[in-house]
């Protein structure tokens, strides 16, 4: 009864995140998600865990999977900044040694996310699976929102979908895998989240947005940093410190070539309050 009404939780976030869905859309995406929840994922025999001289270890209590097709800006859908803050959320609360990450890329070429990969610190978990081993193995859903799994003990799915879709996803994750801690789920700090949808643009085009916020606390707020999921979106606040009551405005870019729908994100991090994403969605005809 719980895996049941996991499944249709799930599958709420999933038609909330992609939005105005229709019927037949919403049934397959709850079929799929039923289908793989308590699956086992399957892993080449060479992913052993053996020591330092492997670049990651699948041997975790929790191990979250997400697999990257080679369409597209590789860099900008594997959103790797958010990944990072993502994992060193986790760890502030179970240490680092409870959750795996593992990204799998089945790019020919993957020079062109070493950059990122190093400045995020990610290097060592991404599997470069070219000979797309990995794929034939547990051919993955098709549908992009629904190739990232939480798994448990024998690597079997307990959660379908990205964390990093939402701050609903974020906190089914986090509430599954401190389940069994000793850290609170109260603890979780919160973030607020807007969006914006673009609808139909073109390939290349440009476009942008204006969020107009208030800072409604008594404190002077002062913009710590601000993170993109990718190159292809950019963010910029203004002004960067921002009074009590004053309003401030969060700029957002976004451009790409490869056509399909997509989600993009920028978050803004406070000294002293609690983050802000904004969701950037759209199709690119």
């Amino acid at each position: 009864m719980r895996t049941i009404l996991m499944v249709r939780i799930i599958g709420l976030f999933l038609m909330i995140l992609i939005g105005g869905c229709e019927n037949k859309r919403e049934d397959n995406y709850q079929r799929i998600v039923m289908e793989w929840q308590s699956r086992e994922i399957l892993f080449p025999d060479s992913m052993t865990c053996v020591g330092d001289s492997v670049p990651f270890c699948i041997d975790k209590e929790f191990m979250i999977v997400a697999y990257y097709d080679s369409l597209g800006c590789a860099g900008c859908r594997m959103k790797l900044s958010n990944w990072r803050e993502f994992k060193n959320k986790v760890d502030s609360f179970v240490g680092p040694d409870k959750v795996g990450l593992l990204l799998i890329s089945d790019r020919e070429d993957v020079l062109d996310l070493n950059d990122a990969l190093l400045k995020t610190n990610l290097a060592q978990n991404l599997y470069h699976d070219k000979e797309g081993v990995m794929n034939r193995l547990n051919t993955f859903p098709k549908q992009k929102e629904l190739q990232t799994f939480l798994l448990g003990k024998n690597h079997t799915v307990l959660i379908v979908g990205s964390p990093l879709m939402s701050a609903k996803m974020e906190k089914l994750y986090l509430d599954r895998i401190m389940a069994d801690s000793s850290a609170s789920v109260g603890e979780v700090k919160e973030y607020e989240e807007y969006g914006h949808d673009f609808g139909s643009i073109m390939p290349d085009e440009e476009v942008s947005h204006i969020f107009e916020m208030k800072n409604e606390s008594p404190d002077t707020l002062k913009v710590s940093k601000v993170l993109t999921s990718c190159e292809c979106t950019f963010g910029t606040v203004i002004p960067e410190k921002i009074p009590p009551h004053s309003v401030y405005r969060v700029e957002t870019t976004f451009r790409d070539t490869v056509a399909g729908s997509f989600l993009r994100s920028v978050t803004v991090y406070f000294d002293n309050r609690p983050e802000i994403r904004f969701e950037l969605t759209g199709v690119i005809k």
